[in-house]
């Protein structure tokens, strides 16, 4: 089940949150301090998304289940989904900005969230194993899966690259833009103000 899910998930996980960003828009509530608040866990979570791109390159951006390399250096020897918590960063971040139905769809975004990213993980896991064998296995079984552990063994299997991050973050850093423009539109143009809290 998590395999076919996965795959498919995985295939569509650009488009997933479109039905949730509507719902964010057209129920937003912001106020000055939800969004700094919500930027700067939205910073975060792309800081720790530029950071896993640096190492992990262009197989990033792909649209199949795969990979050439075991990534295991950088935030890898912390979590092995750095991506994916940087998403639930940006995530959480842009519904606190955006403050619709609160807290109803920060529980919607957070199981929406858990269910298609355990379904990736899962499918992801299953190629991984397959691929790279034992060194996929003794990894997986030292490095915590979602939640980073504090303190890392120490790994060096790769270099990070502050322009192959930038490039392929380029489609998150315009995504990131639109919901910024629409929120603006949405504070300055309906409201003519954003009140302070």
């Amino acid at each position: 089940m998590y395999r076919r899910a996965g795959k498919v998930l995985f295939k569509w996980r650009s488009y997933t949150p479109v039905p949730l960003v509507l719902i964010a828009l057209l129920g937003s509530n912001p106020a000055l301090s939800r969004v700094i608040i919500g930027s700067l866990i939205v910073s975060i979570g792309e800081i720790l998304r530029i950071w896993s791109g640096g190492y992990l390159g262009g197989s990033l951006r792909t649209r199949k289940i795969g990979g050439e390399v075991l990534v295991k250096s950088g935030p890898y020897s912390y979590t092995r989904n750095p991506l994916y918590l940087g998403n639930l960063l940006l995530s959480v971040g842009m519904a606190i900005c955006f403050w619709a139905l609160m807290p109803y769809l920060m529980v919607i975004l957070l199981l929406f969230f858990f269910f298609q990213y355990h379904s990736i993980i899962k499918a992801e896991e299953e190629y991984l194993a397959t691929k790279f064998g034992e060194d996929y296995v003794l990894y997986r079984d030292s490095v915590p899966a979602f939640f980073p552990r504090l303190r890392r063994k120490e790994r060096n299997n790769g270099d990070f690259s502050f322009s192959r991050a930038l490039r392929t973050e380029r489609a998150t850093f315009q995504n990131i833009g639109a919901l910024y423009l629409l929120l603006a539109v949405r504070c300055f143009f309906l409201d003519s103000k954003l009140p302070l809290f």
